[in-house]
C-alpha cells in the first residue's frame, strides 16, 4: 500500500495533469498544494487536472477545503478525474 505519492506531473497543450496515488489527508494535501502552487506561479498555468483514480483513502473535508482555497487564491480551471467515487 502506498501512503501518498504524486505519481506524475505532466504539462501538455496548456493543461497541467497531476496523478495522485495513496492517501489524501491534511498532511498530504499540504505537500500537493506546495508543489502545485509553485508550478502554477512559476509557469502561469491556469488549467489543471487532478487524477484521483489510484486513491485508497480520501479525507473529503480536507480536500474540499483545499479546493475552496485554490478557487479563492488562484482561480483558473480545475478538473477532478475519478472513474468511480465510493468515498
Amino acid at each position: 500500500m502506498v501512503k501518498f505519492m504524486i505519481k506524475d506531473i505532466v504539462y501538455n497543450k496548456g493543461l497541467l495533469s497531476i496523478y495522485l496515488e495513496g492517501k489524501i489527508n491534511k498532511r498530504n494535501i499540504y505537500t500537493l498544494r506546495k508543489k502545485m502552487y509553485y508550478i502554477i506561479h512559476e509557469y502561469g498555468i491556469k488549467n489543471i487536472l487532478i487524477n484521483l483514480n489510484n486513491i485508497n483513502y480520501f479525507d473529503s473535508e480536507a480536500f474540499y477545503d483545499f479546493l475552496d482555497e485554490f478557487d479563492d487564491k488562484i482561480g483558473g480551471n480545475l478538473k477532478l478525474e475519478k472513474e468511480e467515487v465510493y468515498f
